[in-house]
């Protein structure tokens, strides 16, 4: 590469041409596409909390799960325009076309124009940047401020010091994620200095990034680290026993909770709060949540630092890897009807590999790329301590294409080398390239689990035009596709007469491959319908082939269980275990089986009490110990009450302890809250049936019984008892239960229904 004093470089006119082409062009293309996509795959996640702002339903905690410059950007839209999405969506597309000129004389101070416009195309035609554009999350606007300021540092002067702090400043109120970058900077215009004028120049930087820091740090309710955007929380995300690393992970209970805040969106972080809260039994400030969640993943990464290790290598290699992990489910999507349109798009091994390559090439140049690489290693550490989505990516993408330029500056300047680094070049990017067992296990998650949701969907619009053999077909459809099987099914559709896991495997060959996951789903479905020696000639197998190996193993120990054979079984979770350590299933069962106190001690390290009662009731449920069963279940009754799963878990375990008159008064609670799907629907019918029984025929508890048996799909039965009951009960409310019933039955056609 010739050495350039890119500080001192005027632009000529012909730049400043390209580089508004380059804007303009950028701007139409995006627009058009980002624009043309529908809105219900947008997310709403900044538009609700402006809205609750302005409204003045936003709390002061809740704001701080927000990046404040962005939601102050929405707010700003909400309060002053009528169409706020769409104005802000016009901004987005707008400040990338900004960038993609200003990342053009980025590149210019240090190559030529051939190879400055190579890596505009290489910016331009980042599908990732074109997903979040149309996302609203902050990172198209944290991507436009780290390239304006990339551009001002680097420019001398005492004004162009101050505005490079005031644009530092709204990175770190965008996401606090570049603090090294603001103690890099008096160090880079140290080592740049011609006299003193570092010194200046240094005071005149930190004085706006300080008042930034002391906002942030203010915002935070005065505490250092600060907590704005929750990260304790975060380092949970990514390093809890459930993490694969790459994406957050929340506890399984979350999902659940999710349901009781329909008008919230990425409602989690509350979540955290109210869980902390409720486990510890104590008032927790938002710092102290922060804290409590940071323990736990401290917790579990100084238990394994082996498997921590590993775990950072895989992330390294994650992060230049091609395949983009969305942490938002509607990024899926978005990604998805992109694709769909066949656009072009440079894969993010190429740029990942060159840059590389620029890393190893800058040599004694390395001061001209001292900003965009301490960027680089900034972001890349949080990175590592956190997940490698392609979001917390995204912010990379300009300063790894400078140095991915600089490495293909370095193929073309250094042809007597060219051969070796371009066969190196090649196998980098052929292994970033790869799709792992990891990534393909995920892929076949996110595709079939989309599927699934539109099956279910089905399934209920059929139920209400009592097409009743369609509906559940369409559950059986939904069941097969869905990775990993659970106890819940949608209410008021029959299942069929041997069971919905055996109907569901009916449908599994037409919907579903050969691949390692689909043939896991089907060895638990297996499991599930009692078929016990084929669902383990297909889990030993997988044993060498699934990533997730302490799942295979888990699933085995289960077997051994169902055979009554504990010891068998013990031996299976313990090499489960040895694949995963922290796994929460697997501890869970040991306990139960051996109750030694190390395997509960150790999920309580990792887990807050409310999920630590959800591992071991579940455990208790699957090895019928339905005392203790309720007493777990009871725990996590009393510190979420409003978890809608525990109540119908805690019901169900009392209907299998024999107190059936407190499992129908609990489950009817339940119902009220959620009366869409059901748990354990033979042991909550039976609590029914008890009950009615000791009322006495024509009671009203018989009613109930009938309205049960409905719900969980009995229509036969459902039928016989409310006609029995029309007699004794009030007349009205009875017949509008038994003529949906009847409707129900006529619609299963020849469909044999289970009960």
């Amino acid at each position: 590469m010739n050495r350039v004093r890119f500080e001192k470089l005027l632009f000529p006119g012909r730049d400043f041409f390209i580089a508004a082409i380059l804007a303009i062009g950028t701007f139409s293309y995006y627009f058009a596409n980002v624009s043309s996509l529908p809105d219900f795959l947008q997310f709403t996640k900044y538009s609700t909390a402006a809205l609750k702002f302005l409204e003045g339903n936003l709390t002061s905690e809740r704001a701080l799960d927000f990046s404040p410059f962005y939601l102050f950007i929405f707010v700003i839209a909400c309060k002053f325009l009528s169409s706020p999405v769409d104005a802000v969506l016009l901004l987005q597309s707008i400040l990338v076309a900004i960038t993609s000129g200003l990342l053009f004389f980025l590149l210019r101070r240090r190559f030529n124009i051939t190879l400055s416009l190579a890596g505009c195309v290489a910016f331009l035609l980042s599908r990732s940047l074109m997903v979040y554009c149309h996302i609203f999350e902050p990172e198209v606007v944290l991507v436009f401020l780290l390239v304006l300021f990339m551009f001002v540092v680097e420019l001398r002067g005492a004004l162009n010091a101050f505005f490079a702090g005031m644009t530092l400043s709204l990175c770190l109120l965008t996401r606090p994620s570049f603090l090294l970058l603001a103690l890099s900077v008096p160090i880079y215009y140290y080592l740049r200095a011609e006299g003193n004028s570092y010194k200046r120049s240094s005071i005149l930087f930190i004085i706006p990034v300080l008042s930034g820091f002391f906002l942030i740090v203010a915002m935070g309710e005065g505490t250092f680290p600060p907590r704005l955007m929750n990260p304790g929380t975060v380092l949970y995300d990514a390093n809890n026993p459930l993490s694969d690393g790459v994406i957050a992970t929340y506890p399984p209970i979350f999902s659940g909770l999710l349901m009781n805040y329909p008008d919230e969106s990425d409602y989690q972080h509350a979540i955290y709060r109210v869980v902390a809260r409720k486990s510890t039994g104590k008032n927790l400030s938002a710092s102290e949540v922060n804290k409590f969640w940071s323990s736990l993943a401290i917790n579990y990464i100084t238990d394994n630092p082996l498997k921590f290790i590993r775990f950072e290598l895989s992330k390294l290699y994650y992060l230049g890897n091609s395949f983009r992990w969305h942490d938002i489910a509607e990024a899926y999507k978005v990604d998805a009807a992109f694709s769909g349109r066949y656009l072009p798009y440079l894969p993010f091994a190429f740029i990942s590999s060159f840059a590389l390559l620029g890393f190893c090439a800058v040599g004694r140049r390395w001061l001209d790329f001292f900003i965009p690489g301490v960027a680089v290693i900034s972001q890349t550490l949080l990175m590592l301590v956190t997940y490698v989505s392609d979001r917390q990516r995204l912010s990379l993408l300009p300063c790894l294409i400078v140095f991915a330029v600089a490495g293909l500056s370095f193929l073309w300047m250094s042809r007597m080398r060219t051969i070796a680094a371009v066969a190196a070049l090649i196998v980098c990017v052929v292994a970033l390239s790869w799709k792992t067992e990891l990534i393909l296990e995920h892929t076949a998650s996110i595709e079939n689990d989309a599927i699934s949701a539109e099956f279910q969907a089905n399934a209920w619009a059929l139920q209400s035009e009592d097409k009743t053999a369609g509906a559940a077909k369409a559950q059986a459809q939904s069941r097969a596709l869905a990775h990993d099987y659970d106890f819940m099914q949608s209410a008021y559709i029959p299942v069929a007469k041997d069971g919905l896991a055996a109907d569901a495997l009916r449908e599994f060959s037409r919907l579903r491959g050969n691949d390692a996951v689909s043939r896991y789903d089907c060895a638990v479905l297996l499991i599930e319908a009692d078929k016990l020696p084929e669902a383990e000639s297909l889990l030993k197998v997988l044993t060498v082939e699934l990533n997730d190996k302490s799942e295979v193993l888990y699933q085995l120990g289960r077997i051994e269980f169902k055979r009554q054979l504990p010891v068998k079984a013990v031996q299976r979770f313990k090499e489960a275990l040895a694949e995963a350590p922290g796994s929460p299933n697997v501890l869970a069962a040991l306990f139960v089986l051996t109750g030694e106190l190390t395997y509960i001690e150790r999920l309580r390290r990792y887990f807050d009490e409310a999920d630590v009662q959800y591992f071991l009731g579940l455990a208790n449920m699957d090895q019928h110990n339905y005392s203790v069963a309720v007493d777990c279940f009871r725990k996590l009754h009393d510190i979420v009450p409003d978890y809608w799963s525990g109540k119908v878990l805690l019901a169900a375990a009392l209907s299998g302890n024999g107190q059936q008159r407190e499992s129908v008064e609990l489950y009817s609670s339940a119902m009220s809250q959620n009366p869409n799907y059901v748990l354990f629907p033979e042991k909550i019918a039976e609590s029914f049936r008890q009950v009615a029984e000791n009322a006495g025929s024509g009671s009203y508890e018989e009613y109930l019984y009938g309205k049960v048996l409905h719900q969980t799909g009995n229509l036969l039965a459902a039928r016989e008892v409310l006609q029995e009951s029309s007699n004794n009960v009030g007349r009205q409310m009875v017949s509008q239960e038994l003529a949906t019933v009847n409707r129900a039955i006529e619609g299963a056609g020849s469909f044999e229904m289970r009960y």
